[in-house]
């Protein structure tokens, strides 16, 4: 009877770890930080999409956690987070990146890109392929280039022409070209974060900032800029970087359900930015925000003093770079915008920058 009892105890042990034998392990944290908010595209997207994708294809043997608007940490935190595997994924422009390769700031020369076209061709092609590639040197890789919009100025202050907005603080970053550039247009350039860049408006600690519309209206900077100006002065995208850490330690298949995943949402994203960007000054536009329209004279005075700053660049590049060559064909499509046919000579000038230098 002993014994009978003793086996029914033990059976009634086991039951209840069964369960527990049975229960799936963890799953795999996947950090992401973003720069920009909640309402932002880039941030929907990412905390849409690329997570339920990735969790339902891998069975919840990941799980994304999304740190958006910096909450993670600042540019610092997130590139040594990457950097030593506990950040896995996180976007940043290429002005912040620049300190570690400076052939990004290329994407800082003003009036670069003609249109949405011109800059899909560039970023998808061979010398965007090879920025993205700028950062293995330091433990991080590039997925590919996210859009975040064309820069215009919003200001605390009103300007239309070169000469009223001379010497006005406007929020720069740390790149070196667009520094020359916010000076170039006789304008007075103060490095800052993005993050502090609100309250630098509030209190009038600048008069401006060159930002696109959705990373404004994300931040709301309308409230403590009412001033709009068309300028488009350049085109900005943002690098979508993951800890090489990380992707090397996936399983083949995981690693391509993360890179595939990526090139689906990089496409939505894009399209959302392009084609929402007049969307969204309109909207401005009838909320009482004043948009300013440059003149013809005023925006050619604007694009004349941006491209002088390309000759401190060109010094920096063998003007007979055979690295040019087989980057030629990606400027052909150029050809097809009458208007900007000086463009395809500017691209080839990028080319040497970004790979002959």
């Amino acid at each position: 009877m002993k014994l009978f009892k003793a086996m029914l105890c033990s059976v009634a042990a086991l039951s209840l770890l069964l369960p527990a034998a049975h229960a799936q392990a963890a799953p795999t944290v996947v950090k992401i930080a973003l720069t920009q908010p909640t309402g932002h595209p880039t941030t929907d997207l990412i905390r849409g999409q690329f997570k339920k994708t990735i969790e339902e294809k891998t069975n919840g043997r990941f799980r994304i956690d999304v740190f958006d608007n910096y909450s993670f940490g600042n540019f610092e935190a997130v590139v040594q987070g990457l950097q030593f595997g506990m950040l896995q994924f996180a976007q940043e422009s290429p002005s912040n990146l620049s300190i570690y390769d400076p052939k990004l700031m290329i994407f800082d020369l003003p009036y670069l890109m003609p249109d949405y076209d011109a800059v899909n061709i560039l970023l998808d092609g061979k010398v965007g392929k090879e920025l993205s590639r700028s950062l293995e040197k330091i433990g991080i890789k590039g997925m590919g280039w996210i859009a975040l919009g064309t820069r215009f100025y919003w200001m605390n202050k009103p300007f239309h022409t070169m000469a009223e907005a001379k010497s006005m603080k406007i929020r720069a970053t740390a790149s070196k070209v667009h520094i020359s550039m916010t000076k170039a247009f006789g304008m007075n350039p103060t490095p800052m974060a993005w993050s502090e860049t609100f309250t630098a408006l509030q209190q009038g600690t600048v008069a401006g900032v060159d930002v696109d519309i959705h990373s404004a209206v994300s931040a709301n900077l309308h409230e403590v800029a009412p001033h709009l100006v068309l300028s488009g002065h350049f085109y900005t995208p943002h690098l979508f970087m993951a800890s090489a850490k990380f992707m090397d330690s996936l399983s083949p298949e995981d690693r391509k359900i993360f890179e595939e995943t990526f090139a689906e949402v990089q496409k939505i994203q894009r399209s959302a930015i392009h084609t929402g960007e007049q969307k969204l000054i309109e909207k401005l536009r009838a909320q009482g925000v004043d948009v300013i329209e440059l003149s013809p004279e005023a925006r050619a005075e604007f694009m004349n003093a941006g491209k002088a700053i390309w000759k401190d660049f060109d010094k920096q590049v063998p003007p007979s770079s055979t690295a040019t060559r087989p980057l030629v064909r990606t400027t052909k499509p150029y050809k097809s915008y009458p208007a900007r046919r000086s463009s395809v000579r500017e691209l080839l000038l990028l080319c040497r920058f970004c790979l002959g230098s």
